[in-house]
């Protein structure tokens, strides 16, 4: 395990700002450089590592990102990752990325004695993959910035899910045991359908008040499980601390980011609107979704029953196997992972107001807020005359074992379908770096040692009570 490289006080041997793009973006373009595409430049325009570096000239930091890592005989795709939604995948792109920079600050002939200053900015899980690596940065290379955008930040807590899990087993199997045999009773009491046996009243007695009994002692199961937790947390709390992992699964902990950055906190901005943050959320608290939506609506009595009977399997046993489920397919954590621990996303509203925090919220929902829609609209083509009629698309006949003719053509014609509402649907995920106000905001702390995040913050509410969504002012020089 590494350390994250402290800061140094001699001067960097070299100043360079590294875009991290985030999950399913290793093919797009916007954090490459355009002009290194001239098909492509002249259809989308300057991208935004051409827009960001821009502007970096212009406060007085030119060649500040691609144009260094060309210079020395390396390309941006050399620090690309795949991009997949996976923990395995992010961790071996901070292992990638550390021996990336490793060769770039010996081209460049940085040393220990003179690093390599990286500013970082990290995009979606771009930035979990940031904060991995600044666990083992080698001592020619050191952190100067680290800029999160749209980063869903993780914690968790030991729970031994694996112990709920074979609980709810248990649980299940008995409960369809006593129901089989209830039922077979009152079949054969009523009918006689299972050839003249008999249960006696006595027997059917027992097995209703034995349902009863279950679910009422079920509290044992909440019980034992809680102290299962409690001794596991117990056991890996000093070995989480000996990891430098404590609460926090990617990179090294609080304290020493911030001691890597010179004190400085890293700059988070998020959007309350964000999708992709929103569906994270939403997926991480279904047992207090369903309390809220669903629970609250009963009539007192019902919820007096749920509460004895149903409350256990219910939420500790079936929410906490949901919510492994979606951590393992949403956050991209393996199953063992899951069963042995519980992840969430920070409360970044509270965390990020702390000034000891070792992040700074900036909420820039004001300027990202507008039409998800791109242009030409979805609408318009609808009412102007094509200029051709479409003709048929001719495909061959399929081959023995394929699909057949109308499944083949459902399936193409969905693939097209969700490549043109792809083309069509910004989503405001993407809009981080397609908005020119924020740049000018990262621009200011990349390049300020002190930054008035109030006058930044007057901006987005002016844009907000604008009521365009559109960056309509120009941020004052003295920010």
């Amino acid at each position: 395990m590494g350390a994250p490289s402290e800061p140094a006080d001699a001067e960097p041997g070299a100043t360079f700002t590294l875009i991290v793009h985030g999950t399913f973006a290793r093919d797009e373009a916007w954090w490459r450089p355009g002009r290194a595409d001239a098909e492509t430049s002249a259809a989308i325009g300057p991208t935004f590592a051409d827009r960001l570096e821009r502007k970096l000239a212009e406060a007085g930091a030119p060649g500040a990102v691609w144009s260094f890592v060309t210079e020395h005989g390396m390309r941006p795709e050399d620090f690309s990752w795949s991009g997949l939604n996976w923990d395995r995948d992010r961790r071996a792109a901070a292992r990638a990325l550390t021996e990336r920079l490793s060769e770039l600050a010996s081209r460049a002939g940085c040393t220990p004695e003179r690093p390599l200053a990286v500013n970082f900015v990290a995009h979606s899980h771009g930035g979990n993959v940031v904060l991995e690596l600044l666990r083992s940065l080698p001592a020619s290379v050191r952190a100067r910035r680290v800029i999160l955008l749209g980063t869903p930040l993780i914690v968790y807590r030991r729970s031994l899910r694996l112990v709920r899990a074979v609980l709810a087993l248990f649980v299940v199997a008995s409960m369809t045991f006593a129901i089989a045999i209830w039922t077979f009773a009152i079949l054969d009491a009523s009918c006689g359908v299972f050839g003249g046996a008999t249960v006696t009243d006595d027997v059917e007695l027992l097995l209703t008040a034995g349902v009863v009994v279950f679910l009422v002692s079920s509290w044992v199961f909440v019980a034992f499980a809680g102290v299962i937790d409690w001794l596991w947390s117990g056991i890996m709390a000093p070995i989480d601390r000996l990891r430098g992992r404590a609460h926090h699964p990617y990179g090294p902990p609080p304290e020493q980011i911030r001691r890597a950055l010179g004190g400085r906190q890293a700059l988070l901005v998020t959007s309350h609107h964000d999708e992709a943050d929103l569906f994270l959320r939403l997926g991480s608290k279904p047992r207090k979704l369903f309390n809220e939506l669903i629970r609250r609506r009963w009539p007192r009595i019902i919820q007096a029953l749920e509460l004895v009977l149903l409350r256990p399997f219910i939420d500790w046993l079936a929410f906490h196997l949901l919510e492994a489920l979606l951590e393992h397919y949403a956050l991209g954590f393996s199953w063992t992972r899951c069963w042995l621990a519980d992840f969430q996303l920070e409360d970044i509203d509270r965390r990020g107001a702390d000034p000891r925090a070792w992040f700074r919220r900036f909420d820039a929902t004001a300027l990202l807020r507008g039409s998800t829609l791109r242009t030409p609209s979805l609408v318009a083509p609808l009412f102007e005359e094509p200029a051709a009629p479409l003709q048929p698309v001719q495909r061959a006949a399929p081959e023995r074992g394929a699909l057949d003719r109308q499944s083949a053509l459902l399936i193409a014609n969905v693939r097209e379908v969700g490549r043109t509402l792809s083309a069509q649907i910004k989503l405001l995920h993407s809009r981080y770096y397609e908005n020119e106000v924020l740049i000018d905001l990262l621009v200011a702390d990349l390049t300020r040692e002190q930054v008035d995040w109030e006058a930044w913050a007057d901006e987005a509410r002016a844009i907000q009570r604008s009521g365009s969504g559109a960056p309509v002012l120009h941020v004052r020089s003295d920010m």
